[in-house]
């Protein structure tokens, strides 16, 4: 029998999934609707219309965990997501074109209610003792969730042969699936229940900056780990228009070529925890890799298979800039404030992706440059960066 802990983090793993896929899903219909040269404004609206409700509501979904029982939360946001699916798939049968964006818009906004119960609950779930092991159960499997949402997108619609009805039908399962085991999550107590709902937390973030420019590197290492989700997003986000208008293939690959960055992620990241030791200096060396690749993109793309030593080494850097700064706020943080800081990074991360999504929307879209191009530019961007740190680095000496 499962344990509680189990059945949360069953839900939120089975959420992290139908996330994204429904994501990658709503890009690939419209693309399928609108056509390929429309590619590059689809993702850059999806990516910003999936990251806005995470800015706007998650202080919303805090007070929410403080203010109700904490798996009454998890069984309302699930229900509304399995709903809401079960719509979207008779919008998408009947082709309607605007539906994928508001459907996401309430995929996302559950999710940024979701998300501070789903970490809040754990202590109610665990001994204090088992607290650390909990949380790196819960993110190891949300960045899995993230892997196997992205691929399954594109398996699904290739099985199926882009039969949306039969796809969403799969999504509309795991949601159902992950309601039901909320049924059976074991009830949580309500912690302040005359909390009064505030829509924003600018004053905690205003207080987190202002102690970390206190601490020697601490807001390097905060700046890094949210500028980091910038350029993962447009990497993600420009690289199914990559996939259609450079390689001249179907966009269901770019969901496959994702993925090796994201085994690439993990590679770089086991490496780095392994010899960084807490210190930031990979961070600039890793961003010069990053810049270098994305350099390469405006050239060198063909043959096609190139993609998969290129898709790679940009995960496996791209970890190598991550865990630093990470684990940097992790140690370097004053205990009590370690939760705040994190949010506030949180929070930062993204504003940084939305960036990201205007980013390819100016330069695909606005200015019409192909893909490859805005790599070389965001790599040049990222080189420019990077040197920042560097110099940064060398005068905290």
């Amino acid at each position: 029998m499962m344990s509680g802990f189990a059945k949360l983090n069953t839900i939120q793993f089975l959420a992290a999934i139908n996330e994204n896929v429904f994501k990658l899903i709503c890009a690939y219909f419209l693309i399928s609707l609108l056509g390929d040269h429309h590619s590059s404004t689809i993702m850059a609206v999806i990516g910003g219309l999936f990251i806005l409700p995470f800015l706007l509501f998650s202080s919303v979904g805090g007070i929410l965990a403080d203010k109700c029982a904490k798996n009454r939360v998890t069984i309302l946001t699930r229900f509304l997501e399995f709903v809401s699916l079960i719509v979207a798939t008779v919008l998408f049968t009947y082709k309607v074109a605007w539906s994928p964006y508001i459907i996401l818009v309430i995929m996302a906004t559950l999710a940024a209610l979701f998300g501070p119960s789903k970490y809040g609950i754990i202590p109610e779930l665990l001994p204090k003792e088992r607290l650390l092991y909990g949380n790196g159960i819960i993110a190891s499997y949300t960045f899995f969730g993230i892997i196997i949402g992205t691929t399954l997108a594109s398996f699904l619609l290739w099985v199926t042969q882009r039969d949306y009805t039969i796809t969403m039908f799969f999504i509309v399962a795991i949601a159902f699936a992950g309601f039901m085991i909320s049924l059976f999550l074991p009830k949580t107590p309500v912690e302040n229940a005359s909390k009064p709902i505030r829509l924003f937390i600018y004053l905690e973030l205003f207080d987190s900056v202002k102690q970390a420019l206190t601490i020697p590197g601490l807001f390097t290492a905060l700046f890094a780990y949210c500028y980091f989700l910038f350029i993962g997003a447009f990497i993600q986000l420009n690289i199914i228009p990559y996939t259609v208008q450079v390689l001249h293939f179907s966009d269901i690959y770019g969901g496959y070529f994702f993925l090796i960055s994201s085994v690439g992620l993990g590679i770089g990241s086991q490496f780095t925890s392994r010899v960084s030791k807490g210190s930031l200096k990979l961070v600039p060396l890793a961003g010069v890799g990053i810049s270098l690749l994305l350099g390469t993109a405006a050239f060198f793309h063909d043959p096609w298979w190139l993609i998969i030593p290129w898709m790679l080494l940009l995960g496996f850097f791209g970890g190598m800039f991550l865990v630093p700064p990470q684990t940097f706020i992790m140690t370097m943080s004053p205990e009590k404030d370690r939760g705040r800081n994190f949010a506030s990074a949180n929070f930062f991360s993204f504003v940084f992706a939305l960036l990201a999504s205007l980013a390819l929307y100016l330069l695909n879209t606005t200015l019409g440059l192909a893909p490859n191009v805005s790599f070389l530019i965001i790599g040049l961007l990222n080189l420019g960066i990077s040197f920042l740190f560097w110099r940064d680095l060398l005068s905290s000496r």
